[in-house]
């Protein structure tokens, strides 16, 4: 019996791990500041897990375009098999606080109280699941696509935030009554 609650609960907080990091990832949206359209590429694909079966949409890349010069990119290389979980930006600044283009990383913005006006970053911030599907790899580039580089991986132990005043994307984890916390530039 010890086993098969064991193995439920293991099945359960592997699927809830996998919902927050892996949500559909869908992204339609213009950038307010450089006016860039991005689009989600995705692909479908066959579930064959015990309960979730059918098909379900992966996101696979980004497509970023430039109205101006009428000219398409995309973010990451063609050949390479990935699934992107999110991709958020600062999008507007709005009464001393920034706003951020996707809504539903809210609780990952802290900190955001301005007290001055800054410009808004050009940067894109991409959450895309490891190989295992157990790990969120978190990407950063500018706006256009450019400079596309790692910045670090969350374990399902740790947490992230943006810490807007500081500029600062924050991963946290504590183990032991100790806390890690690893600061990147934002």
């Amino acid at each position: 019996m010890n086993k098969i609650l064991t193995g439920l609960l293991m099945l359960f907080s592997t699927s809830i791990f996998a919902g927050y990091y892996s949500s559909d990832g869908y992204i339609d949206t213009y950038d307010s500041a450089s006016g860039l359209y991005y689009k989600s590429l995705s692909i479908e694909r066959e579930n064959k897990g015990f309960m979730n079966k059918g098909t379900s949409t992966q996101v696979t890349n980004v497509n970023i375009y430039n109205p101006i010069t009428q000219k398409s990119k995309l973010l990451f290389k063609r050949n390479k098999k990935r699934q992107i979980t999110f991709v958020i930006f600062e999008s507007s600044i709005s009464g001393g606080k920034i706003e951020f283009n996707d809504l539903s990383y809210f609780k990952n913005i802290k900190n955001n109280n301005l007290g001055s006006n800054r410009e808004l970053k050009n940067k894109l911030l991409i959450g895309v699941l490891d190989k295992d599907g157990k790990s969120a790899v978190l990407w950063i580039a500018d706006k256009n696509g450019e400079n596309l580089a790692t910045i670090a991986t969350v374990l399902p132990s740790e947490d992230w935030h943006i810490d807007v005043k500081n500029s600062k994307l924050r991963i946290i984890s504590s183990s032991k009554g100790r806390f890690k916390i690893r600061s990147y530039d934002w």
